[in-house]
């Protein structure tokens, strides 16, 4: 009668058991929460560390496929050329999470322990979220990440590149809203 349910063995093996499940449409991403395309937006982002080229790019040199025009590059140093030998971290400005749920475009190297975003708390600079591409690939795709238990808190975004190997890069197309 168009619902669905679960059915799965009773733990004491003598019968089932069995719930109504409740399916929910995934969010859309939203609105940008920073204007990447606006040059006045750009130059509040800070290079904390390390030899980074950008920290931006409207880099064309492969399939990026951003979200704006601009976006935070640990490697593209521009006229087509690349270097994933360097390494640093990039600052946004502060703000505050008013929503439970985000999106991030991320792409780049896969791993996570050393090429990644982070939602850090502004106050105790601790990591809150960590995001980071899920394969070796330039093409930005945006990642769902929770944030509810951190609603309220004044935040910043700090993108990390620890990695000299190749792949060693990160790209973040930017933080929306979802919807």
């Amino acid at each position: 009668e168009g619902q669905d349910y679960i059915a799965a063995l009773d733990t004491t093996l003598d019968g089932l058991r069995i719930a109504r499940l409740k399916w929910q449409p995934p969010p859309e991403v939203g609105s940008p929460l920073f204007a990447f395309d606006d040059e006045s937006h750009r130059r509040l982002w800070t290079i904390e560390t390390g030899d980074l080229p950008g920290p931006f790019t409207n880099s064309t040199r492969t399939q990026f496929s951003p979200p704006q025009g601009f976006f935070v590059s640990t490697s593209e140093l521009g006229n087509g050329r690349f270097d994933d030998k360097r390494t640093g971290s990039v600052r946004s400005p502060e703000f505050e999470l008013t929503d439970s749920q985000y999106f991030a475009w991320v792409s780049g190297g896969d791993n996570g322990d050393l090429i990644y975003v982070a939602i850090v708390d502004s106050e105790s600079n601790k990591e809150l979220v960590r995001i980071s591409s899920r394969s070796d690939s330039n093409a930005l795709q945006p990642q769902l990440f929770q944030t509810d238990q951190f609603v309220g808190r004044r935040v910043f975004v700090r993108i990390v590149d620890q990695s000299r190997d190749g792949w060693g890069h990160i790209n973040f197309g930017g933080l929306y809203t979802a919807e």
